[in-house]
Formats: structure tokens, C-alpha cells, sequence
């Protein structure tokens, strides 16, 4: 976990909307918000992260947060992807340019953030042993994701990886809503 607001743009909580139009600090007023940047939808640890998520919602339901899924590819590809995961009903929002990672401060990886051979060995982990296969990369294959815990139009918690093979602690995010 990192300094929360380190590298961010405060205007994207603004700009921002999820399907029904509404800014994300608009419904962070509502209740706690898990927002999620995924890698490509190709990438094992993408399917890796969808998979950890299902497993995470009655816990995330339970605590009143609502995930939100932030993607590099088009929505009924998407959709396709989350549906297979049990995840079709949740809300995702398209960012094919990449404005709302930068914005974010989600950096590219270099090769060795991306292709080093613990990479290598945890990709063969996720897509094989765990059988959530790969797919065809979507958007910056060197996008590192980033995982942000936003209550009240501010960022309360992140999780910036070092790499593209990191897993963040979501039960830790989870525990950091402030009281109401």
C-alpha cells in the first residue's frame, strides 16, 4: 500500500461515471467504493484478480463496498470476460486510451515488472494451474493495474503493485472503510 494520493488526479473522481452517469465521487457519497484497473483481459492475473473478486463479494457486500471495474477493452468483450467469471452484473468502465490510469497514477511496467521470471512462474501459476487461461491482449500489455478504495469522494486506501504478478490484500482494503 501506498501513499494514496501520490500521482493522482483529484478531478478524476469527477470525470469519472459508471453506466448510469453518475461520478464515482458522486456514488463514493453513497457507500464505500472498490475501484478496480485492471490489466489486459488477456492476462492471467487479470483473470487471476476477476476470480479473487468473485470469491471477495459477499465479504465486499457485506462491508455495503461496491466493486468497480476499470478495463482497457470494449464492453461486450468485457462483459464476456466478467460474465465467464461470475462477474456480469458488476459495474466496469471502459478506458481504452488510458486516461483514468494516468489520471489514477497507474504507471507502465518495464520488461522486468512484466516478463521477469517470477512473472513468468506466477503466470504459469494463475493460467495453468489454476486453469484461468489467457486471452488475447487488450490495450498496453505494460499497464501495471492499481486497486483504490475511494469513501466520500476521497481515496482512503490503494494499492499500487510493484509488478504485474502482485495481489493485493482486498480484505486489508476492505478493513480501512472509516466508520460511518
Amino acid at each position: 500500500m501506498t501513499n494514496p494520493t501520490a500521482n493522482f488526479n483529484d478531478s478524476a473522481l469527477d470525470e469519472m461515471k459508471t453506466p448510469d452517469g453518475r461520478s464515482l465521487r458522486e456514488v463514493s457519497q453513497d457507500h464505500p467504493l472498490l475501484v478496480v484497473f485492471l490489466r489486459h483481459l488477456g492476462c492471467p492475473f487479470c483473470r487471476e484478480t476477476l476470480s479473487d473478486l468473485h470469491s471477495r463479494l459477499p465479504y465486499l457486500k457485506d462491508r455495503s463496498i461496491q466493486p468497480i471495474f476499470v478495463h482497457m477493452a470494449g464492453d461486450e468483450e468485457a462483459r464476456q470476460l466478467f460474465s465467464r467469471f461470475g462477474l456480469g452484473e458488476v459495474v466496469r468502465i471502459a478506458d481504452p486510451e488510458r486516461n483514468f490510469y494516468r489520471a489514477f497514477g497507474l504507471q507502465e511496467g518495464d520488461w522486468r515488472q512484466i516478463l521477469g521470471p517470477r512473472i513468468w512462474w506466477r503466470g504459469f501459476q494463475a493460467a495453468i494451474l489454476r486453469g484461468l487461461g489467457w486471452g488475447k491482449p487488450r490495450g498496453s500489455v505494460r499497464q501495471l493495474p492499481g486497486v483504490f478504495l475511494i469513501h466520500k469522494g476521497r481515496i482512503v486506501m490503494d494499492f499500487r503493485p510493484e509488478t504485474s504478478a502482485d495481489r493485493p490484500d482486498y480484505d486489508r482494503l476492505a478493513e480501512s472503510v472509516p466508520s460511518r
